[in-house]
């Protein structure tokens, strides 16, 4: 599907449902019983009060966008907000998903960015962060913004089937919309939460696949990913079931033949439909951007969003999202320590700045001819 159909598939959907701007009552008569304990069953939350009292003026932001915690941040002691982590590790408290079915225009993620900086306080076991931990809070935002973003492809894939079966209730007389029932049944709640957590692990795999951090590293701040999840709620905690390719498409199976269910449909037929319907509703993922917010407050007033560049020849270059005229960058050598702002593309220094040294500037002009074409497209998008 192209943006355009993907679009058009929201409207239809918005259309039919219309949405009222909050969730549907989450009650046990609603929800159903836990099948374990009690106290280990978590329906999914409400809509969270930190995206209700966000700001007005929210801009989203980029699916690429990362977060760079500036020099200052070693003041703020996030001791609390890391015991509110330990009470309560679910990633959903943290980053939200407003699904479209109930939202008319604020459905999109929403990401917490204390929340952000509190799990990476949490999985570190220490009270203050600096910049030298970029890593790791980088790797909470893509586990939570990929966590989120499943919830978006399985509505998404739920509207490709729940349209025509919505069709055919509505020439019954019936009201009935499949993707509310499975939003409200426990057991596929807690099946697709599974594969939310799965599938954002994939994906921070992959996101440090690509980035410029030792293997080593890499794989230390995956055990520490990997053991805060195994801490989550039911459901959460059995991502481990679903992170193998095969695996995670039996998930996807799995997912329609829950919604399936809801919709009482009684097909023996072997092998089942979801063998089919599951894999090909949740294909074309990638050209179905999602809209996404970082909620920033007192907590993260240190945290910016851009994009950081690679790092080469001992140095690399962020470009911040919002950031003041004149269009300019920032550089840092060695990692994480910022030696000034430089005015793009004639490379002086912004006002009050020290201008480079010959030896810095040499290695910043190899720097240049290697991913000066992309900082410059970057910076053109960001100060236009």
């Amino acid at each position: 599907m192209t943006i355009a159909d993907t679009e058009a598939l929201i409207g239809h959907v918005q259309k039919i449902v219309r949405p009222v701007d909050e969730l549907p009552a989450l009650t046990e008569e609603t929800i159903g019983q836990p099948q374990g304990s009690p106290d280990d069953a978590y329906p999914r939350v409400q809509t969270p009060w930190w995206v209700i009292e966000r700001p007005a003026d929210l801009s989203p932001i980029s699916v690429d966008t990362e977060l760079i915690l500036e020099n200052d941040a070693s003041s703020t002691d996030f001791g609390n907000a890391v015991k509110d982590v330990t009470k309560n590790p679910n990633p959903d408290v943290y980053a939200f998903y407003c699904p479209f079915h109930f939202y008319r225009n604020a459905w999109g993620i929403y990401i917490k960015a204390s929340g952000v900086l509190a799990i990476s306080a949490f999985v570190l076991e220490q009270s203050r962060l600096s910049p030298s931990n970029t890593a790791v809070i980088n790797s909470v935002f893509k586990l939570l913004l990929h966590h989120e973003s499943f919830h978006y492809w399985t509505e998404l894939a739920c509207s490709r089937y729940e349209i025509p079966t919505i069709d055919f209730q509505r020439l019954a007389g019936i009201r009935y919309y499949p993707y509310e029932s499975h939003f409200l049944d426990r057991l596929a709640t807690e099946h697709e939460e599974a594969m939310a957590n799965a599938h954002a692990f994939r994906e921070v795999v992959k996101y440090h696949q690509k980035s410029a951090l030792p293997s080593s590293s890499s794989a230390g701040i995956q055990s520490l990913l990997s053991k805060f999840m195994e801490q989550q709620p039911v459901g959460y905690r059995d991502f481990g079931r679903y992170l193998l390719n095969t695996d995670h498409r039996r998930g996807q199976d799995q997912i329609f033949d829950n919604l399936r269910e809801t919709v009482h449909l009684d097909l023996a037929v072997s092998p089942p439909p979801s063998q089919i319907l599951g894999r090909y509703f949740f294909s074309d993922r990638q050209v179905s951007p999602c809209p996404v917010y970082l909620v920033k407050d007192r907590l993260s007033s240190a945290l910016q969003a851009g994009k950081s560049f690679p790092v080469f020849n001992g140095m690399r270059i962020v470009v911040h999202t919002k950031e003041h005229d004149p269009p300019h960058f920032h550089l840092e050598s060695p990692i994480g320590n910022e030696i000034g702002r430089y005015q793009w593309p004639d490379l002086s220094p912004l006002k009050g700045g020290k201008k480079l040294s010959g030896a810095i500037k040499r290695k910043l002009e190899k720097y240049l001819r290697k991913y000066g074409t992309e900082i410059d497209n970057k910076i053109q998008k960001v100060f236009r």
